[in-house]
């Protein structure tokens, strides 16, 4: 009845143990792994033909195949995935590429939710918003381009290049003077030898009085990072970091937005993998998004009759042959 969990009244809420206590207690707690286990949904609309049984065992890449629909949280109206490092419960991955749907048609419409339902609050996306028409003024009708620089504690020393391998990234790709600079770096000289070609902008430049960006900084300065990540995703044209999950966020927005041909990466032998052809490599595949996860989900629209399909199909023997 309160708004409060008991013991968890400090303002980090997320990274309170009471709080993950009682969600665990309120829901269906399962300890799927996303290295070792993969989700198949949907068997109870009707088993997957041969065809998508392939495919399945082809991207489950040997791990554990759990059918959700005979599962004991199948009827549950919350679940609860736990995570524990000790455990090795850690959810490192993409939803895509640890859960498949038995009918092509039910994986696009989940991957279609994903995309319009699942989206940063009203405040971060009118604070980017205003952050991108500036930026369109500033590069007067040209293409500005937009940079993700991981430094930090980041844990892939090679991809934490220095600010020249930066710059001879940047000469590759851009097409105006104007650079968006999205970075935990903290010391601005850093970017110097681009400061010196092209003119930077950072969101601190930007967060001036009375914007909604200042508003929204003001209100939660974590909002920051989310912000950045929608103007990045909206740039004409963007470079960001192999291996961090952050750049990984704007290259999916970027190919929900059909942006994939002017997306790349700073480091010079992955800079031009994302508007290759590829598909998941099998596994978790967390270190970049891939074309799964935002292209090919609009062509079937159709809505989808499901007491009818629940009545009429059967998914047993399917489960029996393949998943036992």
């Amino acid at each position: 009845g309160t708004s409060v969990v008991e013991g968890c009244a400090d303002e980090h809420l997320a990274s309170c143990k009471a709080l993950h206590f009682k969600l665990r207690d309120l829901a269906h707690t399962v300890l799927w792994k996303p290295r070792t286990d993969f989700l198949v949904l949907g068997t109870r609309f009707g088993a997957p033909d041969d065809t998508t049984t392939r495919s399945i065992k082809k991207h489950a890449a040997g791990r554990k195949l759990v059918d959700v629909d005979r599962h004991p949280s199948h009827n549950a109206t919350t679940i609860h995935f736990a995570t524990d490092a000790k455990r090795d419960l850690r959810f490192l991955t993409h939803f895509y590429t640890f859960m498949r749907w038995s009918r092509a048609d039910m994986g696009r419409a989940a991957r279609r939710v994903a995309r319009d339902e699942l989206r940063y609050r009203r405040e971060i996306q009118c604070a980017a918003a205003e952050v991108i028409d500036l930026l369109k003024e500033k590069a007067h009708g040209r293409n500005w381009t937009a940079i993700h620089v991981r430094r930090g504690d980041f844990q892939f020393t090679e991809a934490k290049v220095d600010a020249n391998a930066v710059l001879k990234a940047v000469d590759s790709v851009a097409q105006d003077s104007l650079i968006y600079v999205a970075t935990d770096e903290r010391k601005r000289d850093f970017f110097a030898p681009l400061a010196q070609k092209y003119s930077l902008v950072f969101l601190d430049d930007l967060a001036t009085k009375g914007s909604k960006l200042q508003a929204a900084l003001l209100e939660d300065p974590n909002w920051a990072g989310m912000v950045e990540q929608l103007i990045c995703g909206a740039a004409p044209v963007f470079l960001g970091t192999w291996w961090s999950t952050f750049t990984g966020y704007i290259t999916r927005i970027r190919g929900y937005r059909g942006l994939r041909p002017s997306t790349f990466y700073v480091l010079p032998k992955y800079r031009d993998a994302f508007i290759k052809t590829s598909k998941p490599v099998g596994g978790a595949a967390w270190w970049r998004e891939w074309p799964t996860g935002f292209e090919d989900i609009d062509d079937d629209h159709r809505l989808f009759a499901f007491a009818r399909e629940m009545s009429g199909h059967r998914h047993q023997d399917w489960h029996d042959a393949f998943i036992k």
